[in-house]
């Protein structure tokens, strides 16, 4: 487990150093028709659907609390099986982000405990960029998984709500191997009973459009966990940057072009407790993985393509990696109308090689 004060960052170039640090979706299944959600996994009007949303598809109004969760979807049995300013997308060449040697797992490329914070702190710069939409994050000690602080995200009750820490380049440089596993302990109080939410994303460009944004995402939707997959243009700021967004869009952003998923047939997200939650992103074979306390979800695997997307696409639409991976989301994000969250995430690790669980 990490833990220990973080100590001042080296920028290294994993190509030539290489980084030290020491140390498998929404929409109702067979659905058709419907009103296009995207980036929500929702469609209303037709016999269900799938995406990834900003709140366009309806979502459950009313909340249920942790122990309602638990008491209708079983919750705490995890079914397995169940650039730049302007110009080209940069080079290949990793800058890290690394602390003192003992801080992270041998290789890693990136980890986060929290603890080089004051408690209260709101900014996380200039390590994170924060990124919320009628929501809150701050850092503080009411839940650290170990030490003494932890990251606390509260979003409010509706559509399009978004708490996330971000890193990604303006330069095209990528900030996340191309094919990577993450690992964070997560702690969520509730979940919407219907609406799409994420947890975890990375993305990246195409080879010929340094905005297009090709995206890798795990949450979950209707009480089951999701994989997603999504494509769209990013907003661009007026001097060329990119803006801060999370998972999914605000009114004004470019829409979702392509917006799929694969759904877990059982598996939940446990509730009131620590979960050691794990991923694979690999753009290389494009491909996504889930574990979820050192459980693999296998019916989340998606290799090439997931189950569905939504309409007009057909289900089977290829999931194309990005050339790299320039941008991680990490946060919650409800998509469509749901109750108010609340959820802490501690003892981040990324990197090459899957580290397991503390």
């Amino acid at each position: 487990m990490i833990r220990q004060r973080l100590w001042p960052f080296v920028v290294l170039a994993c190509a030539s150093l290489g980084c030290s640090g020491g140390g498998s979706a929404g929409g109702r299944p067979g659905g058709t028709g419907g009103q296009r959600s995207d980036d929500g996994a929702i469609e209303r009007g037709g016999s269900g659907g799938g995406g990834e949303s900003d709140g366009a598809g309806g979502g459950g109004t009313a909340g249920r609390t942790g122990d309602d969760v638990v008491a209708d979807l079983g919750v705490g049995d995890v079914a397995s099986g169940a650039g730049g300013a302007s110009g080209e997308v940069g080079g290949s060449d990793l800058a890290v982000e690394t602390a003192a040697p003992s801080t992270c797992p041998a290789g890693a490329t990136l980890c986060e405990d929290f603890e080089g914070y004051a408690d209260g702190a709101t900014s996380l710069a200039p390590k994170w960029e924060t990124y919320t939409l009628s929501a809150a994050i701050k850092v503080d000690g009411s839940k650290p998984h170990a030490g003494s602080r932890a990251l606390h995200l509260t979003t409010q009750a509706g559509a399009s709500h978004f708490a996330d820490i971000i890193k990604q380049s303006q330069d095209g440089s990528a900030v996340l191997p191309k094919a990577h596993f993450g690992r964070v302990m997560l702690w969520t109080a509730t979940v919407p009973p219907d609406a799409h939410w994420g947890i975890n994303h990375a993305a990246g460009p195409t080879a010929t459009d340094r905005r297009m944004q090709l995206k890798y995402s795990h949450g979950g939707q209707f009480g089951k966990l999701f994989a997603g997959y999504s494509q769209r243009q990013r907003p661009v700021n007026p001097d060329g940057t990119f803006p801060p967004r999370g998972g999914g869009v605000e009114p004004g952003d470019p829409p979702t072009t392509v917006d799929c998923y694969k759904r877990a047939a059982v598996a939940v997200l446990p509730l009131r407790k620590w979960v050691c939650w794990e991923w694979k992103f690999d753009a290389n074979a494009s491909e996504t993985h889930l574990w979820v306390d050192s459980n693999p979800i296998t019916d989340l695997d998606a290799v090439g393509r997931g189950t569905g997307c939504v309409a007009p696409l057909p289900g089977d639409t290829a999931w194309q990696g990005p050339v790299l991976f320039n941008k991680l989301i990490l946060g919650f994000d409800q998509y469509q109308d749901a109750p108010a969250q609340e959820v802490w995430m501690d003892d981040l690790v990324i990197g090459p090689d899957r580290v397991g669980c503390p």
